[in-house]
């Protein structure tokens, strides 16, 4: 019979205190270089969501290589953002000839906007975003080869196990957080009608995208609280309680997505419990930022993976050679 507990060895204690000083520096660097790294990943998000379209476009041109599977999917993505554009512009260009109009007034009449957002904007930074899109898209296969050489042989058949853990997770996480922004893009933009806010479908649909990362729909409040700054000028409402209107729809929006969406359809898609989920979203977005919010999920599920094929099976003890004795 195998011992119900390991030795605390000096070689184990030193292979955990590493172990545990290489995952604080990984969290250290993904900090400092967030600025630098936040790019990278939402191009490679974007990437990997569009990696099927492009395999379907590889199959369908029966084509080895991937520069016209990659060239036509991002027409075709194009395409479908031309095609929605067109479905929404005439309310698009009816809201923007009103705010012209308010523009016009406001210059004429030098009134005074009771708050005005300070914000920069980093245009390099998206600028890499799409380059970076492009490349990861046309060198898809090759990166994902190159991560897999990178492992050491003895210990690939486990990586690559739980690898494919977090694959499948991925895949039912972009799914569900999908639907969950369809959600919260139709509530929005049903709140913002009903408040009369300018632009409220575009609105709806712009925090909708944003949703696809939690929590990134706040920084939409800086373009609605602009909405609310030209209606109060065109004096059609006063500015504070259109805006606490649309703070209003934020919170119930929120609620709604928090207590019912989230647990509801991404505990469903993920097989973690809800309490989990948003543990994972404040834990790893407090630690990193936006950056958190992007890894937090599949991050939380690489790890519950890595326990369950490295530690859970040995907190008996046993090692697959003692099992083999036993048996």
């Amino acid at each position: 019979m195998a011992s119900h507990n390991r030795p605390y060895t000096f070689d184990r204690v030193i292979r955990i205190v590493f172990s545990i000083t290489c995952v604080i520096i990984s969290v250290w660097l993904i900090d400092y270089l967030k600025m630098v790294l936040l790019p990278f990943l939402v191009a490679w998000l974007i990437a990997y969501m569009l990696e099927p379209f492009v395999q379907y476009n590889r199959a369908m041109l029966r084509t080895r290589g991937r520069f016209w599977a990659v060239f036509m999917t991002l027409f075709e993505a194009m395409l479908m953002l031309l095609l929605l554009t067109v479905l929404f512009m005439p309310s698009i260009i009816s809201e923007f000839h009103q705010i012209g109009r308010v523009i016009e007034k406001y210059a004429a009449s030098g009134a005074a906007i009771p708050f005005i957002p300070e914000e920069v904007m980093w245009i390099i930074n998206w600028f890499f975003t799409i380059l970076y899109v492009i490349f990861i898209m046309l060198d898809y296969d090759k990166l994902l080869n190159g991560f897999k050489r990178m492992v050491p042989p003895k210990y690939r058949k486990r990586t690559f196990s739980v690898g494919r853990n977090v694959k499948d997770s991925m895949n039912h996480y972009f799914r569900g957080q999908a639907l969950v922004a369809l959600c919260v893009g139709i509530m929005f933009s049903i709140g913002f009608s009903l408040i009369g806010l300018p632009l409220a479908v575009v609105m709806g649909i712009f925090i909708g995208v944003l949703n696809m990362v939690p929590y990134l729909q706040f920084i939409s409040i800086i373009p609605i609280t602009l909405l609310c700054m030209i209606c109060s000028v065109e004096n059609t409402e006063s500015f504070w309680p259109m805006w606490w209107s649309c703070i209003a729809i934020y919170a119930i929006v929120q609620c709604i997505q928090d207590l019912i969406l989230t647990p509801k359809i991404m505990g469903k898609m993920m097989g973690l419990n809800p309490a989990i989920i948003l543990l994972s979203l404040s834990l790893w977005g407090t630690l990193l930022g936006f950056i958190g919010l992007i890894i937090a999920l599949p991050l939380t599920t690489l790890l519950l993976s890595y326990y369950n094929q490295y530690i859970s099976n040995r907190e008996d003890g046993e090692t697959p050679a003692s099992r083999a004795a036993d048996a």
